[in-house]
Protein backbone atom coordinates (compact mmCIF):
# COMPACT_ATOMS: atom_id res chain seq x y z
CA UNK A 1 0.00 0.00 0.00
CA UNK A 2 2.98 2.44 0.81
CA UNK A 3 4.59 1.25 -2.83
CA UNK A 4 1.10 2.45 -4.35
CA UNK A 5 1.07 5.68 -2.39
CA UNK A 6 4.30 6.50 -3.24
CA UNK A 7 4.02 5.87 -6.81
CA UNK A 8 0.31 7.96 -6.85
CA UNK A 9 2.17 10.71 -5.38
CA UNK A 10 5.10 10.54 -7.96
CA UNK A 11 2.67 11.07 -10.72
CA UNK A 12 0.84 13.58 -9.47
CA UNK A 13 3.94 15.27 -8.86
CA UNK A 14 5.00 14.74 -11.91
CA UNK A 15 1.76 16.72 -13.23
CA UNK A 16 1.46 19.80 -11.13
CA UNK A 17 5.26 19.96 -11.74
CA UNK A 18 4.28 20.15 -15.74
CA UNK A 19 1.62 22.62 -15.03
CA UNK A 20 3.74 25.04 -13.52
CA UNK A 21 6.84 24.57 -15.55
CA UNK A 22 9.09 24.05 -12.42
CA UNK A 23 10.00 20.91 -10.07
CA UNK A 24 8.05 20.79 -6.87
CA UNK A 25 8.99 19.09 -4.07
CA UNK A 26 11.27 16.40 -4.79
CA UNK A 27 12.34 14.31 -2.27
CA UNK A 28 14.38 10.63 -2.38
CA UNK A 29 10.71 8.51 -1.64
CA UNK A 30 9.26 9.77 -5.23
CA UNK A 31 12.73 10.86 -7.34
CA UNK A 32 12.27 6.98 -8.99
CA UNK A 33 8.68 7.58 -10.23
CA UNK A 34 9.70 10.91 -11.63
CA UNK A 35 12.89 10.19 -12.73
CA UNK A 36 11.33 7.13 -14.83
CA UNK A 37 8.56 9.26 -16.29
CA UNK A 38 10.69 11.88 -17.43
CA UNK A 39 12.86 10.07 -18.93
CA UNK A 40 10.76 7.73 -20.67
CA UNK A 41 7.91 10.57 -21.85
CA UNK A 42 11.38 12.51 -22.46
CA UNK A 43 10.85 15.88 -20.40
CA UNK A 44 13.79 17.37 -20.59
CA UNK A 45 13.72 19.92 -18.44
CA UNK A 46 12.54 17.41 -15.39
CA UNK A 47 14.98 15.02 -16.47
CA UNK A 48 18.04 17.92 -16.06
CA UNK A 49 16.25 18.23 -12.43
CA UNK A 50 16.38 14.85 -11.25
CA UNK A 51 19.63 14.68 -11.96
CA UNK A 52 20.67 17.78 -10.46
CA UNK A 53 18.77 16.26 -7.62
CA UNK A 54 20.95 13.20 -7.56
CA UNK A 55 24.26 15.16 -8.26
CA UNK A 56 23.43 17.05 -4.96
CA UNK A 57 22.75 14.01 -2.47
CA UNK A 58 25.88 12.01 -4.01
CA UNK A 59 27.45 15.14 -2.85
CA UNK A 60 26.36 15.22 0.48
CA UNK A 61 28.06 11.69 1.35
CA UNK A 62 30.67 11.53 4.08
CA UNK A 63 32.18 8.47 5.81
CA UNK A 64 29.16 9.04 8.59
CA UNK A 65 26.19 8.84 5.94
CA UNK A 66 23.78 6.40 6.98
CA UNK A 67 22.69 2.96 5.14
CA UNK A 68 19.81 4.63 3.91
CA UNK A 69 21.74 7.63 2.00
CA UNK A 70 24.31 5.04 0.93
CA UNK A 71 21.81 2.77 -1.06
CA UNK A 72 19.91 5.62 -2.37
CA UNK A 73 22.93 6.87 -4.28
CA UNK A 74 24.19 2.93 -5.09
CA UNK A 75 20.28 2.19 -6.34
CA UNK A 76 19.67 5.33 -8.53
CA UNK A 77 22.89 4.49 -10.49
CA UNK A 78 22.57 0.94 -10.77
CA UNK A 79 19.07 1.97 -11.94
CA UNK A 80 19.78 4.26 -14.35
CA UNK A 81 21.94 2.31 -16.07
CA UNK A 82 19.94 -1.35 -16.19
CA UNK A 83 16.96 0.49 -17.18
CA UNK A 84 18.17 3.38 -19.64
CA UNK A 85 21.63 2.23 -20.51
CA UNK A 86 23.16 5.59 -18.99
CA UNK A 87 25.86 6.28 -16.59
CA UNK A 88 25.53 9.50 -15.62
CA UNK A 89 24.78 8.41 -12.14
CA UNK A 90 27.54 6.41 -12.31
CA UNK A 91 29.90 8.13 -12.91
CA UNK A 92 28.66 10.57 -10.47
CA UNK A 93 28.71 8.41 -7.76
CA UNK A 94 32.05 7.25 -9.20
CA UNK A 95 33.96 10.74 -8.61
CA UNK A 96 32.59 10.99 -5.35
CA UNK A 97 33.19 7.65 -4.28
CA UNK A 98 37.11 8.40 -5.08
CA UNK A 99 37.84 11.77 -4.14
CA UNK A 100 40.27 12.75 -0.91
CA UNK A 101 36.90 12.12 1.44
CA UNK A 102 35.50 9.15 0.75
CA UNK A 103 38.62 7.44 -0.74
CA UNK A 104 40.36 5.69 2.50
CA UNK A 105 36.49 4.51 3.75
CA UNK A 106 35.14 2.96 -0.14
CA UNK A 107 35.92 -0.94 0.64
CA UNK A 108 33.38 -0.20 3.50
CA UNK A 109 31.12 1.51 2.02
CA UNK A 110 31.12 -0.93 -1.12
CA UNK A 111 30.99 -3.62 1.24
CA UNK A 112 28.17 -2.15 3.31
CA UNK A 113 26.29 -2.00 -0.13
CA UNK A 114 26.84 -5.59 -1.58
CA UNK A 115 25.43 -7.10 1.16
CA UNK A 116 24.50 -10.74 0.78
CA UNK A 117 26.49 -12.29 -1.93
CA UNK A 118 24.34 -14.96 -2.49
CA UNK A 119 21.43 -12.58 -3.77
CA UNK A 120 23.79 -10.35 -5.41
CA UNK A 121 22.97 -9.25 -9.06
CA UNK A 122 25.38 -8.83 -12.12
CA UNK A 123 24.23 -5.15 -12.68
CA UNK A 124 24.53 -4.50 -8.71
CA UNK A 125 28.24 -6.26 -9.05
CA UNK A 126 28.94 -4.43 -12.44
CA UNK A 127 28.22 -1.12 -10.62
CA UNK A 128 30.24 -2.17 -7.35
CA UNK A 129 33.52 -2.94 -10.02
CA UNK A 130 33.42 0.09 -12.28
CA UNK A 131 33.47 2.61 -9.02
CA UNK A 132 36.45 0.69 -7.06
CA UNK A 133 38.40 1.83 -10.59
CA UNK A 134 41.80 -0.62 -11.11
CA UNK A 135 41.34 -1.11 -7.23
CA UNK A 136 39.92 -4.98 -7.74
CA UNK A 137 40.99 -6.00 -4.03
CA UNK A 138 38.32 -4.35 -2.49
CA UNK A 139 35.63 -6.47 -3.98
CA UNK A 140 37.31 -9.34 -3.39
CA UNK A 141 38.06 -9.20 0.28
CA UNK A 142 34.57 -7.63 0.74
CA UNK A 143 33.55 -11.49 -1.03
CA UNK A 144 36.31 -13.00 1.80
CA UNK A 145 34.76 -11.19 4.51
CA UNK A 146 31.36 -12.17 3.74
CA UNK A 147 32.44 -15.99 3.33
CA UNK A 148 34.10 -15.77 6.70
CA UNK A 149 30.99 -14.75 8.43
CA UNK A 150 28.55 -16.88 6.73
CA UNK A 151 30.48 -19.97 6.50
CA UNK A 152 27.24 -22.23 5.88
CA UNK A 153 26.93 -19.99 2.45
CA UNK A 154 30.11 -20.51 0.58
CA UNK A 155 28.33 -23.41 -1.55
CA UNK A 156 25.47 -21.10 -3.33
CA UNK A 157 28.47 -18.04 -3.17
CA UNK A 158 30.83 -19.65 -5.40
CA UNK A 159 28.04 -20.59 -7.72
CA UNK A 160 26.79 -17.07 -7.75
CA UNK A 161 29.98 -15.29 -8.30
CA UNK A 162 31.00 -17.82 -10.99
CA UNK A 163 30.79 -15.34 -14.07
CA UNK A 164 32.65 -12.26 -12.01
CA UNK A 165 35.69 -14.18 -11.37
CA UNK A 166 36.08 -16.05 -14.66
CA UNK A 167 35.26 -13.33 -17.43
CA UNK A 168 36.56 -10.10 -15.00
CA UNK A 169 39.05 -11.11 -12.37
CA UNK A 170 40.70 -13.88 -13.70
CA UNK A 171 43.75 -12.15 -14.72
CA UNK A 172 43.56 -10.27 -11.31
CA UNK A 173 43.49 -13.47 -9.05
CA UNK A 174 46.40 -14.98 -11.04
CA UNK A 175 48.15 -12.28 -10.32
CA UNK A 176 47.87 -11.72 -6.49
CA UNK A 177 49.40 -14.53 -4.56
CA UNK A 178 47.87 -13.79 -1.89
CA UNK A 179 44.25 -12.70 -2.15
CA UNK A 180 43.94 -16.27 -3.96
CA UNK A 181 45.52 -18.24 -1.25
CA UNK A 182 43.32 -16.12 1.75
CA UNK A 183 40.20 -16.67 -0.91
CA UNK A 184 40.86 -20.56 -1.23
CA UNK A 185 41.70 -20.60 2.21
CA UNK A 186 38.10 -19.64 3.37
CA UNK A 187 37.20 -22.02 1.00
CA UNK A 188 38.53 -24.48 2.93
CA UNK A 189 37.98 -23.19 5.92
CA UNK A 190 34.20 -22.95 5.38
CA UNK A 191 33.80 -26.57 4.31
CA UNK A 192 35.14 -28.36 6.83
CA UNK A 193 33.41 -26.04 9.30
CA UNK A 194 30.36 -27.15 7.87
CA UNK A 195 31.49 -30.70 8.47
CA UNK A 196 32.63 -31.57 5.29
CA UNK A 197 36.31 -31.88 4.00
CA UNK A 198 34.94 -31.69 0.67
CA UNK A 199 37.85 -31.44 -2.03
CA UNK A 200 35.88 -32.44 -5.08
CA UNK A 201 33.90 -29.04 -4.29
CA UNK A 202 36.93 -27.17 -3.32
CA UNK A 203 38.32 -27.88 -6.69
CA UNK A 204 34.95 -27.13 -7.98
CA UNK A 205 35.28 -23.77 -6.70
CA UNK A 206 39.15 -23.01 -7.74
CA UNK A 207 37.95 -24.22 -11.46
CA UNK A 208 35.13 -21.69 -11.39
CA UNK A 209 36.65 -19.17 -9.87
CA UNK A 210 39.44 -19.19 -11.49
CA UNK A 211 39.77 -21.68 -14.38
CA UNK A 212 42.09 -23.68 -12.96
CA UNK A 213 44.91 -21.27 -13.74
CA UNK A 214 45.88 -20.31 -10.24
CA UNK A 215 49.30 -18.71 -10.53
CA UNK A 216 52.44 -21.11 -10.31
CA UNK A 217 53.54 -19.78 -7.53
CA UNK A 218 50.23 -19.42 -5.39
CA UNK A 219 51.09 -22.08 -3.28
CA UNK A 220 54.64 -21.30 -1.97
CA UNK A 221 53.07 -19.96 1.40
CA UNK A 222 52.08 -24.09 1.82
CA UNK A 223 56.08 -25.31 1.67
CA UNK A 224 56.51 -26.95 5.05
CA UNK A 225 52.86 -25.72 6.20
CA UNK A 226 51.01 -28.67 5.65
CA UNK A 227 48.31 -28.82 8.30
CA UNK A 228 45.93 -31.96 8.95
CA UNK A 229 42.74 -30.59 6.93
CA UNK A 230 45.01 -29.94 4.34
CA UNK A 231 46.88 -32.74 4.08
CA UNK A 232 44.92 -35.15 3.52
CA UNK A 233 47.06 -37.14 0.45
CA UNK A 234 50.11 -39.55 1.00
CA UNK A 235 52.31 -40.57 -1.43
CA UNK A 236 54.11 -44.44 -0.61
CA UNK A 237 57.27 -44.89 -1.06
CA UNK A 238 58.70 -47.26 0.74
CA UNK A 239 57.02 -49.68 3.07
CA UNK A 240 59.57 -49.10 5.94
CA UNK A 241 59.48 -45.37 5.50
CA UNK A 242 56.69 -42.92 6.57
CA UNK A 243 54.88 -41.84 3.85
CA UNK A 244 55.02 -38.08 2.39
CA UNK A 245 52.29 -35.45 3.34
CA UNK A 246 51.01 -33.46 0.37
CA UNK A 247 48.68 -30.68 0.27
CA UNK A 248 46.13 -32.47 -2.32
CA UNK A 249 43.88 -29.21 -3.47
CA UNK A 250 47.32 -28.18 -4.97
CA UNK A 251 48.70 -31.28 -6.19
CA UNK A 252 45.54 -31.36 -8.21
CA UNK A 253 45.14 -28.29 -9.78
CA UNK A 254 48.85 -29.12 -11.29
CA UNK A 255 47.98 -32.73 -12.32
CA UNK A 256 45.17 -34.06 -13.78
CA UNK A 257 45.98 -37.94 -12.95
CA UNK A 258 46.70 -36.83 -9.20
CA UNK A 259 42.40 -35.17 -9.98
CA UNK A 260 41.14 -37.88 -11.10
CA UNK A 261 42.75 -40.55 -8.72
CA UNK A 262 41.70 -38.10 -5.82
CA UNK A 263 38.13 -36.94 -6.77
CA UNK A 264 36.93 -40.11 -8.86
CA UNK A 265 38.27 -42.97 -6.88
CA UNK A 266 38.83 -41.29 -4.03
CA UNK A 267 42.28 -42.38 -3.39
CA UNK A 268 44.41 -41.25 -0.56
CA UNK A 269 47.12 -42.87 -0.66
CA UNK A 270 49.21 -42.63 -3.86
CA UNK A 271 51.71 -45.53 -4.15
CA UNK A 272 55.61 -43.99 -5.36
CA UNK A 273 58.10 -47.09 -5.35
CA UNK A 274 59.15 -46.67 -8.38
CA UNK A 275 60.49 -43.06 -7.46
CA UNK A 276 62.96 -41.77 -4.90
CA UNK A 277 61.91 -39.80 -2.01
CA UNK A 278 64.21 -36.72 -3.12
CA UNK A 279 62.13 -36.70 -6.19
CA UNK A 280 58.69 -37.10 -4.34
CA UNK A 281 59.07 -34.05 -2.05
CA UNK A 282 60.71 -32.20 -5.20
CA UNK A 283 57.81 -32.86 -7.08
CA UNK A 284 55.27 -31.69 -4.35
CA UNK A 285 57.41 -28.49 -3.80
CA UNK A 286 57.63 -27.73 -7.71
CA UNK A 287 53.99 -28.17 -7.49
CA UNK A 288 53.81 -25.92 -4.38
CA UNK A 289 55.88 -23.13 -5.86
CA UNK A 290 55.74 -23.55 -9.58
CA UNK A 291 59.50 -23.97 -9.48
CA UNK A 292 61.49 -26.85 -9.73
CA UNK A 293 64.22 -25.43 -7.22
CA UNK A 294 65.45 -28.83 -5.68
CA UNK A 295 66.18 -30.58 -9.00
CA UNK A 296 69.13 -31.91 -8.82
CA UNK A 297 71.50 -35.02 -11.39
CA UNK A 298 70.65 -37.40 -8.18
CA UNK A 299 66.67 -36.82 -8.44
CA UNK A 300 66.30 -34.95 -12.16
CA UNK A 301 65.44 -38.91 -13.23
CA UNK A 302 62.88 -39.08 -11.30
CA UNK A 303 60.98 -36.05 -10.98
CA UNK A 304 61.12 -35.98 -14.99
CA UNK A 305 59.80 -39.26 -14.70
CA UNK A 306 56.81 -38.34 -12.54
CA UNK A 307 56.62 -34.96 -14.37
CA UNK A 308 55.37 -37.36 -17.28
CA UNK A 309 53.40 -40.44 -15.01
CA UNK A 310 51.60 -37.28 -13.62
CA UNK A 311 50.95 -34.78 -16.51
CA UNK A 312 52.32 -32.42 -15.30
CA UNK A 313 53.01 -30.81 -18.53
CA UNK A 314 54.83 -27.22 -17.19
CA UNK A 315 56.68 -29.37 -14.97
CA UNK A 316 58.44 -31.62 -17.78
CA UNK A 317 59.28 -28.44 -20.01
CA UNK A 318 61.40 -27.21 -17.17
CA UNK A 319 62.89 -30.97 -16.83
CA UNK A 320 63.68 -30.17 -20.45
CA UNK A 321 65.15 -27.14 -20.06
CA UNK A 322 67.07 -28.25 -17.33
CA UNK A 323 68.73 -31.66 -18.98
CA UNK A 324 69.51 -28.96 -21.92
CA UNK A 325 71.32 -27.02 -19.87
CA UNK A 326 73.01 -30.04 -18.63
CA UNK A 327 74.30 -31.29 -22.31
CA UNK A 328 75.80 -27.92 -22.82
CA UNK A 329 77.74 -27.74 -20.00
CA UNK A 330 79.30 -31.64 -19.61
CA UNK A 331 79.49 -32.65 -22.96
CA UNK A 332 83.03 -30.82 -23.92
CA UNK A 333 86.38 -32.26 -24.70
CA UNK A 334 87.12 -32.80 -21.23
CA UNK A 335 83.16 -34.75 -20.55
CA UNK A 336 83.73 -37.74 -18.70
CA UNK A 337 81.87 -41.19 -19.17
CA UNK A 338 79.49 -40.74 -15.98
CA UNK A 339 78.33 -37.62 -17.32
CA UNK A 340 77.69 -39.25 -20.87
CA UNK A 341 76.06 -42.39 -19.28
CA UNK A 342 73.55 -40.03 -17.46
CA UNK A 343 72.66 -38.20 -20.54
CA UNK A 344 72.00 -41.11 -22.70
CA UNK A 345 70.40 -43.52 -20.22
CA UNK A 346 67.64 -40.35 -19.85
CA UNK A 347 67.64 -40.53 -23.96
CA UNK A 348 67.18 -43.63 -23.82
CA UNK A 349 64.15 -43.66 -21.39
CA UNK A 350 62.60 -40.55 -23.09
CA UNK A 351 62.71 -42.83 -26.38
CA UNK A 352 61.36 -46.33 -24.98
CA UNK A 353 58.79 -44.89 -22.89
CA UNK A 354 57.52 -41.50 -24.16
CA UNK A 355 58.27 -42.65 -27.70
CA UNK A 356 60.08 -38.66 -27.73
CA UNK A 357 63.66 -38.58 -29.37
CA UNK A 358 64.92 -35.02 -28.09
CA UNK A 359 67.26 -35.33 -25.77
CA UNK A 360 68.80 -38.06 -28.47
CA UNK A 361 68.98 -35.09 -30.89
CA UNK A 362 70.44 -32.52 -27.91
CA UNK A 363 73.01 -35.15 -27.44
CA UNK A 364 73.99 -36.06 -31.16
CA UNK A 365 74.40 -32.56 -31.71
CA UNK A 366 76.78 -31.76 -28.82
CA UNK A 367 78.68 -35.02 -28.86
CA UNK A 368 79.18 -34.68 -32.74
CA UNK A 369 80.47 -30.57 -32.05
CA UNK A 370 82.22 -30.96 -28.88
CA UNK A 371 83.35 -34.27 -27.27
CA UNK A 372 86.65 -35.69 -29.64
CA UNK A 373 85.52 -38.77 -31.99
CA UNK A 374 88.30 -40.83 -30.11
CA UNK A 375 86.29 -40.38 -26.70
CA UNK A 376 82.95 -40.58 -28.03
CA UNK A 377 83.66 -43.91 -29.77
CA UNK A 378 85.56 -45.19 -26.35
CA UNK A 379 82.50 -44.09 -24.56
CA UNK A 380 79.59 -45.68 -26.70
CA UNK A 381 81.71 -49.07 -26.97
CA UNK A 382 81.53 -49.18 -23.21
CA UNK A 383 78.05 -48.10 -23.13
CA UNK A 384 76.83 -50.51 -25.61
CA UNK A 385 78.94 -53.74 -23.69
CA UNK A 386 77.59 -57.22 -24.94
CA UNK A 387 74.75 -55.81 -27.41
CA UNK A 388 73.25 -59.28 -26.77
CA UNK A 389 72.15 -58.14 -23.87
CA UNK A 390 71.08 -54.75 -25.03
CA UNK A 391 67.50 -53.09 -25.76
CA UNK A 392 66.87 -52.78 -29.67
CA UNK A 393 66.42 -49.16 -28.52
CA UNK A 394 69.78 -49.13 -26.92
CA UNK A 395 71.36 -50.61 -29.80
CA UNK A 396 69.48 -47.62 -31.79
CA UNK A 397 70.76 -44.53 -29.77
CA UNK A 398 74.42 -46.47 -30.54
CA UNK A 399 73.71 -46.30 -33.87
CA UNK A 400 73.14 -42.71 -33.99
CA UNK A 401 75.55 -41.40 -31.56
CA UNK A 402 78.13 -43.46 -33.54
CA UNK A 403 77.48 -41.84 -36.61
CA UNK A 404 79.88 -42.86 -39.66
CA UNK A 405 81.95 -45.33 -37.36
CA UNK A 406 79.41 -47.80 -37.45
CA UNK A 407 82.46 -50.65 -38.39
CA UNK A 408 82.69 -50.58 -34.67
CA UNK A 409 79.53 -51.97 -33.73
CA UNK A 410 79.33 -54.73 -36.86
CA UNK A 411 82.98 -55.49 -35.95
CA UNK A 412 81.33 -56.68 -32.87
CA UNK A 413 78.99 -58.35 -34.54
CA UNK A 414 81.47 -60.19 -36.17
CA UNK A 415 83.11 -61.32 -32.61
CA UNK A 416 79.72 -62.43 -31.63
CA UNK A 417 79.51 -64.19 -34.27
CA UNK A 418 83.20 -66.47 -34.28
CA UNK A 419 82.50 -67.57 -30.89
CA UNK A 420 82.33 -71.61 -31.94
CA UNK A 421 79.37 -71.77 -29.06
CA UNK A 422 77.10 -69.65 -31.32
CA UNK A 423 75.42 -72.02 -34.01
CA UNK A 424 72.87 -69.41 -35.63
CA UNK A 425 71.70 -66.18 -35.71
CA UNK A 426 69.52 -64.43 -32.63
CA UNK A 427 67.35 -61.97 -32.42
CA UNK A 428 69.63 -58.84 -31.96
CA UNK A 429 71.92 -60.53 -34.49
CA UNK A 430 69.22 -60.08 -37.33
CA UNK A 431 68.66 -56.47 -35.53
CA UNK A 432 71.93 -55.29 -36.10
CA UNK A 433 71.76 -57.29 -39.87
CA UNK A 434 69.13 -55.32 -40.89
CA UNK A 435 69.56 -51.94 -38.68
CA UNK A 436 73.36 -51.42 -39.67
CA UNK A 437 74.31 -49.54 -43.27
CA UNK A 438 76.73 -52.27 -44.56
CA UNK A 439 77.46 -50.88 -47.46
CA UNK A 440 79.42 -47.94 -45.64
CA UNK A 441 80.63 -49.99 -43.26
CA UNK A 442 82.10 -52.19 -46.45
CA UNK A 443 83.51 -48.67 -48.27
CA UNK A 444 84.87 -47.80 -45.47
CA UNK A 445 86.86 -51.43 -44.03
CA UNK A 446 86.68 -53.64 -47.49
CA UNK A 447 87.82 -56.33 -45.59
CA UNK A 448 84.51 -56.87 -42.75
CA UNK A 449 82.85 -57.81 -46.29
CA UNK A 450 84.70 -60.80 -46.44
CA UNK A 451 85.30 -61.33 -42.40
CA UNK A 452 81.08 -61.37 -41.75
CA UNK A 453 80.39 -63.42 -44.91
CA UNK A 454 83.13 -65.99 -43.14
CA UNK A 455 81.39 -65.54 -40.37
CA UNK A 456 77.96 -66.46 -41.56
CA UNK A 457 78.92 -69.68 -43.46
CA UNK A 458 80.29 -71.05 -40.56
CA UNK A 459 76.79 -71.07 -38.27
CA UNK A 460 75.58 -74.90 -38.62
CA UNK A 461 72.17 -74.69 -37.56
CA UNK A 462 70.50 -71.88 -40.32
CA UNK A 463 66.77 -71.54 -40.66
CA UNK A 464 64.82 -70.66 -43.00
CA UNK A 465 64.47 -67.14 -41.56
CA UNK A 466 67.81 -66.97 -41.24
CA UNK A 467 68.69 -67.99 -44.62
CA UNK A 468 66.04 -65.73 -46.29
CA UNK A 469 68.59 -62.61 -44.57
CA UNK A 470 71.35 -63.50 -45.31
CA UNK A 471 69.99 -63.89 -49.18
CA UNK A 472 68.31 -60.23 -48.97
CA UNK A 473 72.00 -58.99 -47.04
CA UNK A 474 73.22 -59.92 -50.54
CA UNK A 475 70.96 -58.46 -53.03
CA UNK A 476 71.36 -55.38 -50.92
CA UNK A 477 74.76 -54.96 -51.15
CA UNK A 478 74.93 -56.49 -54.86
CA UNK A 479 72.72 -53.24 -55.60
CA UNK A 480 74.81 -50.42 -53.76
CA UNK A 481 78.55 -52.16 -54.16
CA UNK A 482 77.77 -54.57 -56.98
CA UNK A 483 79.29 -58.37 -57.32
Amino acid sequence: KQWYQRRVRGVHLFIESCYKGAMLDMVKENFRYLFTISNKLKVGWLMKECEKFYSHTVKQLNNNSDNAELAFAFEEAEYQTMAFKKKTFQNCLDNKLNSKSLSPFRGDIIQSYLGDFICLSKSKLELCQAVVRSDHHILVEALIVYLEEHSDKVVQTVKNCEWFFKNTYKDFMKKNFELSRRLLCVICAARVKAGSNDLEFILLAIDRLFSLELPLGYGRLQVGNIDSVQACLHFKVDDEEPMIAVNPILLCINSPVIKSLVTDQHQNILEADDFSRAAVECFAEACYTGKPETVTVDNFQDVFKMSHAFKVDWLKKKCELFFSNYVDTKFNQSCNYDDFVFAVDLALFQMEKLKEGSFLSLIISAASSNILPSTRTKYIQQYLGDFETQSTCKIDICIALIRSDVCLILESLIQHLQNPEVKCLNEKSRYLLNKLDLSVCFRKKPELRKVLFSALRNLTEVDREDFRLILELCERLSETLGS
